[in-house]
């Protein structure tokens, strides 16, 4: 039996929903190559403050850029 977000007689709930948004590149609100605004579109949050924060990200030490070019040739473009 599905639970569709209901709790589940084993006590979890399951998360999996028939029409769950699908991360894709968003290409017609893109800056660069629309993967913040396919983060913020599917995970609802804001896609000014997700630009932000990864350009204020730039000056920590990291692999943000590595990290960015890996998210544009993973996720499907939409």
């Amino acid at each position: 039996m599905k639970s569709h977000g209901y709790p589940a007689d084993n006590g979890y709930v399951s998360i999996s929903h028939p029409h769950a948004a699908r991360l894709t590149r968003d290409t017609k609100n893109k800056m660069i190559a629309g993967v913040c605004a396919g983060l913020g579109r599917t995970y609802n949050i804001n896609v000014t403050l997700l630009r932000v924060l990864f350009v204020a990200s730039l000056v920590l030490p990291g692999a943000q850029v590595l990290l960015y070019a890996v998210l544009w040739a993973v996720i499907p473009r939409g």
